[in-house]
């Protein structure tokens, strides 16, 4: 895989979004593309890194409209950095991307690196994949079964993403629960973690190392406990 190769996947897998999106329910709405961010920086990482969400917020969701423009390339914006190092989704995604791109840096290394870099801090994002089970506009907040609805109908494209990106760590947002079974993983094949990482949930298959987290927005736990407890499943897995 090259990047070329990778951008023009990613081009298609775009277009075939846009026809999936034919049987929206909310028919002033537009679909909303995520996948890589750059593909040259993706490859170019010390770990293809890819995130698990549930569905794009847009502010226009509620009046039945919204999308109409790409989730990656709002990440790759610089424009829009000032946004995503206040939000409450993207900020714990580059908490956690930081250390796992820049040797797997403990939380106090990465929250100085964060207050020292602001202006820059979401740079990083365009070095990983995205992906949202709906690819069109949501709501700030979720329901699961409507969540799992939309995953058997995005399922062929979503798994055509994760074939063509070939992350080497896939981290659900929430969300393995709906790709478990496809993917083919079993509950007894499935880790807990232990001390700071006991809220994570992991499998190493097929050489992927699957983490089962909260959503990146969730106000569970800290943030430190988050970040460093996918930060201790990496470590454990792809450092020894």
């Amino acid at each position: 895989m090259t990047d070329a190769s990778l951008a023009k996947e990613q081009n298609m897998i775009e277009r075939y979004i846009d026809r999936f999106a034919k049987e929206k329910t909310t028919p002033d709405a537009e679909p909303m593309p995520d996948g890589v961010v750059d593909s040259q920086k993706y490859l170019e990482g010390k770990y293809r890194i890819c995130w698990v969400l549930k569905e794009p917020y847009d502010k226009d969701y509620d009046a039945g409209e919204g999308g109409g423009w790409s989730v990656t390339g709002a990440l790759a914006n610089r424009d829009a950095w000032s946004a995503l190092i206040r939000s409450s989704t993207y900020k714990p995604i580059i908490y956690v991307t930081h250390s796992l791109l820049n040797g797997l840096k403990s939380y106090s290394e990465v929250e100085k690196w964060f207050d020292e870099n602001k202006e820059a801090a979401a740079e990083c994002l365009s070095s990983i994949a995205v992906i949202n089970i709906s690819k069109m506009p949501g709501a700030s907040n979720s329901n699961d079964a409507d969540i799992a609805q939309k995953y058997e109908y995005w399922r062929p494209i979503l798994f055509w993403q994760l074939r063509q990106y070939q992350p080497q760590i896939v981290i659900f947002g929430n969300t393995f629960q709906h790709f478990q079974a496809d993917i083919g993983i079993k509950d007894e094949e499935l880790i807990q973690g232990q001390g700071v990482s006991q809220e994570v949930i992991y499998v190493v298959k097929d050489h992927v190392l699957y983490i089962w987290a909260y959503h990146p927005a969730q106000m569970i736990i800290t943030r430190e406990k988050y970040v460093q407890g996918i930060t201790n499943v990496v470590k454990l897995n792809l450092e020894k």
